[in-house]
């Protein structure tokens, strides 16, 4: 037998003195709820599934052995991430968990985890399960960058090294590296203009160019490729620049 206790408020106890009819509806758990306590009832099976998954990956195991990061997951460490692999099982599933995971050990495979001279994979599988859960909306490097125009994005960061760096082209460029982003958002917004005016993409690529060395030169700054999407840039001088030209 099992006993059922219903918790009622005073209106209904005062109701239940007066002689009034009573109607008690049982109503079953969602299908979501049950659904999530049959995975957490999975967990423990699931979650040596998922340390094997990295533990047990041939670049793991082999290929990155010499590396400083992408190590296997330490088991002593297991209880201080068991609350975020609990919810990674849960939230995201073992299925989508493990094509991420292939998809970020190809990634590593080309050596996209290195710009900079600096390595950016995780140190372990707990650093990987903490990105896919992050809220971060920007991708992570594994899944690489869309650019539409990629020649645009090398010819102006050379154009740019070639000004600033004093060399004739700069060299490595990885779309996984944050100056690339940088050199594409700015390649960008000068097809746009070029569109919009009919200007050859070199012009305004020198006249942008102009721009900011002329803002930075009396300062003294170092010209970052983050200068090429200055505000103050965009918006005042170059404008200017074209006015003149009209």
């Amino acid at each position: 037998m099992i006993d059922i206790v219903v918790p009622i408020t005073q209106k209904q106890l005062d109701a239940l003195s007066d002689g009034e009819q009573i109607q008690i509806i049982l109503v079953p758990p969602k299908k979501e709820q049950s659904r999530k306590d049959a995975i957490k009832a999975e967990l423990p099976h699931r979650m040596s599934q998922l340390i094997d998954a990295w533990n047990l990956d041939p670049y793991i195991r082999i290929e990155a052995a010499s590396e400083s990061r992408n190590n296997k997951f330490p088991m002593d460490q297991l209880p201080a991430f068991r609350g975020i692999f609990t919810r990674a099982l849960t939230e995201i599933g073992m299925g989508k968990i493990q094509k991420a995971m292939s998809e970020y050990f190809t990634a590593c495979r080309n050596g996209e985890h290195i710009w900079e001279g600096k390595n950016h994979g995780y140190s372990h599988l707990g650093g990987f399960i903490k990105r896919l859960l992050s809220p971060n909306t920007k991708p992570p490097f594994w899944r690489g960058v869309h650019d539409e125009h990629p020649q645009d994005t090398r010819d102006l960061a050379d154009a740019y090294a070639k000004r600033f760096l004093g060399r004739p082209a700069y060299g490595e460029l990885v779309a996984s590296g944050k100056e690339y982003g940088k050199f594409m958002a700015t390649a960008g917004r000068i097809l746009r203009l070029s569109e919009k005016t009919g200007m050859y993409v070199e012009d305004i690529t020198t006249m942008l160019l102009d721009c900011v060395a002329a803002r930075t030169e009396s300062t003294g700054v170092l010209v970052s490729p983050g200068w090429l999407g200055n505000d103050g840039v965009w918006k005042n001088d170059l404008p200017q620049k074209l006015k003149k030209l009209s």
